[in-house]
């Protein structure tokens, strides 16, 4: 009888240290994933900014491109 109940004691205490065991690997887990979340969502937002700078940069380089055709268009120096 004693055995009995000192088996089903360490049943109880081994099952105790598993399942702390899982909740520390699924806090770990959910940090983890929290943190690479945010910073995921960092990045986009810088790269969405680098996009926008270069989308910009471009249309500017294209209006440019076009005034300088149309003003050497206009002083003959350039004819479609």
């Amino acid at each position: 009888m004693l055995e009995s109940c000192f088996s089903s004691g360490m049943e109880v205490e081994l099952l105790i240290g598993f399942a702390s065991t899982i909740a520390a690997i699924a806090t770990s887990t959910a940090t983890l994933a929290y943190w690479l979340r945010r910073k995921f969502a960092d990045m986009e937002a810088r790269v969405n900014l680098i996009a926008k700078s270069v989308k910009e940069i471009t249309e500017a380089v294209r209006n440019q491109i076009e005034f300088f055709a149309e003003f050497l268009g206009f002083k003959k120096v350039l004819e479609a």
